[in-house]
């Protein structure tokens, strides 16, 4: 990256309290960290309560949720603050606006998306307020987010800067470690590229963690803190020269060279850098308008809190594999764009403290869950064999008892069966003898015969 490139200092919060946490993390705790997102859904089910529509607008085209206007993600001196009670269908108009949410620098838009596995559903993560004007000036973005956070960055080219026949590659690290995507084979990328985790093909997607001022005052973090929070893109850009066609047949000479031959293709074609972006009919609540009422300025009250930096480590989820196909088209490089971007936390010190103690505690209940799980099965395992050694017990003991039965039998009939054997071998004696005699007595009666 180039030495103009600075990042925002990171300091903890002013709040040093923490909260014990006696309960495991639920879908309903994480759901609500983040903002609502692009997908409609009715009021009842999407877990926020307050509501805001821009000055000027109303809920038909515009609408917030209490997460963009509590974090100032959205000017909240302009917005006009309700609290759904029963809409059909109601979303976040925040993820449409990519100068709050997205580094767009050189013809590329760089944006970072949190990943709810609880209900497998991506959220936009907004720039911080203050440093947007980096991203479009330097190619740098500061992402704010919460702790314990699985987050993905993806890569979208500008089409109509570059084109279809413009592609590019991609090199990208956290903090000083290479993301290696299938296996660090040279990939060109026609439209997109989501990069999801450290190691494609392997457990190792990104969490972001931040840590209290009491854990960074003891040392107890984790390497690389304020480090692997960062993350640094290498864009190669190249012409494509592809086939010309040969008369008028639907044929193409084949023109080799340059950087083609063997080089990896993603064939995933056009895919959208957030799935919050193409779901849901487009801008506010649609027709259905009914029950907005007017909040209380409690309700409708918003924090300035600080930032603090943190780490990414694995979040355990498996990275998948870009799906590619080869291509021997010529290539030119064009140029080459560096963008960097950085995670911050944007909760207070207590909120950490908890959100780190209840993803723990959810860690810990799935762990105890899966030794549920084994021991349930090692007892199961237990009780089959309890029951196969007694079943060989039992044919041990029918064994033995017809073993005694034909002792007796034995031992009964030992008289009989010694005369039977006697009788047996004396007649076999004894027709010997008689074949010997009657022999004799025929060469007598011979002789009789003769005389």
């Amino acid at each position: 990256m180039s030495s103009g490139f600075t990042f925002r200092p990171t300091s903890s919060s002013s709040s040093s309290s923490s909260s014990s946490v006696t309960r495991v993390y639920t879908k309903e705790d994480n759901v609500r960290r983040y903002c609502a997102g692009g997908i409609h859904r009715p009021s009842s089910t999407c877990g926020y309560r307050r509501w805001g529509i821009p000055s000027g607008m109303d809920s038909t085209e515009d609408t917030r949720c209490s997460y963009c206007m509590d974090k100032h993600i959205v000017d909240h001196l302009n917005i006009t603050c309700k609290t759904a009670t029963h809409f059909q269908s109601i979303c976040c108009d925040s993820f449409r606006d990519m100068n709050i949410r997205a580094i767009q620098f050189r013809g590329f838009t760089v944006t970072v998306s949190a990943y709810l596995p609880e209900i497998n559903e991506e959220r936009p993560v907004f720039l911080v307020p203050g440093e947007r004007a980096k991203a479009t000036e330097l190619g740098l973005g500061i992402f704010a987010m919460p702790t314990k956070t699985n987050y993905r960055i993806h890569v979208r080219k500008n089409e109509a800067i570059y084109g279809n026949d413009v592609m590019f590659t991609l090199k990208a690290r956290i903090g000083d470690k290479p993301v290696v995507i299938n296996r660090g084979e040279n990939i060109y990328y026609t439209t997109t590229a989501d990069i999801t985790g450290m190691t494609s093909g392997a457990d190792d997607s990104f969490l972001f963690t931040a840590e209290t001022a009491a854990a960074k005052a003891s040392g107890n973090i984790p390497q690389g803190y304020n480090e692997s929070n960062k993350f640094y893109l290498t864009l190669n850009v190249y012409h494509r020269e592809r086939p010309k066609p040969v008369k008028k047949m639907y044929h193409f000479e084949s023109r080799g060279g340059g950087r083609g031959g063997g080089i990896s293709l993603p064939c995933y074609g056009l895919s959208s850098s957030s799935s919050s972006s193409t779901n849901g009919p487009s801008g506010g609540l649609g027709s259905d308008t009914f029950g907005m009422e007017s909040a209380t300025d409690d309700e409708c009250s918003t924090f300035g809190g600080g930032y603090t930096g943190g780490s990414t480590g694995s979040g355990g989820l498996n990275v998948k594999r870009v799906d590619t196909q080869t291509f021997t088209d010529k290539t030119t490089l064009i140029q080459t764009v560096e963008i960097a971007g950085q995670i911050v936390c944007d909760q207070t010190d207590a909120e950490i403290a908890s959100d780190n103690a209840k993803y723990n505690m959810k860690d810990l209940f799935a762990q105890r869950e899966v030794a549920k799980t084994k021991k349930a099965l090692i007892e199961e395992y237990e009780r089959n064999l309890v029951v196969l050694q007694n079943a060989i017990t039992e044919k041990r003991i029918e064994l033995a008892t017809e073993q005694v039965k034909l002792d007796q039998l034995t031992t009964k009939y030992k008289p009989e069966l010694d005369k039977l054997q006697t009788v047996t071998a004396a007649g076999a004696i004894g027709g010997g003898g008689m074949d010997t005699e009657t022999s004799h007595t025929s060469q007598k009666s011979g002789m009789i015969i003769i005389d």
